[in-house]
């Protein structure tokens, strides 16, 4: 019982975070949008709680097209730099939250490939 109402908790906090946040998730949508005519989101393959796979969503940071790893911070647009040192990239994950793939406290979920390097529960 304890479980379920933590689980009802936090789902409905990240419903009432989103509700909160709902203007400046525009504006950073609108920013991104001016700054190159790009997608505003970021999708990834992510594991989530007992292995589930779902896509994570974020506010996209970097350039359109390939990414040499070793020269990132050159591919990171303006208004990507802002949303990365003040963590607001990650604000629309509190969908995953509100749906129940993700909770505020706890692990990242992970990438596929790094799952494999773990040991099974």
């Amino acid at each position: 019982m304890d479980l379920l109402l933590r689980r009802i908790a936090v789902r409905l906090l990240g419903l009432l975070c989103l509700i909160v946040l709902w203007p400046l998730l525009l504006v950073i949508a609108v920013a991104i949008k001016l700054e190159d005519r790009g997608p505003v989101f970021f999708y990834q393959k992510r594991v989530g709680c007992r292995g589930k796979l779902f896509t994570i969503i974020k506010f996209r940071s970097l350039q359109r097209g390939p990414h040499d790893d070793h020269a990132l911070q050159t591919y990171t647009t303006r208004v990507g730099r802002v949303l990365r040192r003040y963590g607001l990239d990650e604000l629309p994950q509190l969908w995953h939250v509100w749906q129940g793939e993700m909770s505020l406290v706890g692990p990242r979920p992970i990438l596929p490939e790094e799952a494999l390097h773990y040991d099974p529960w």
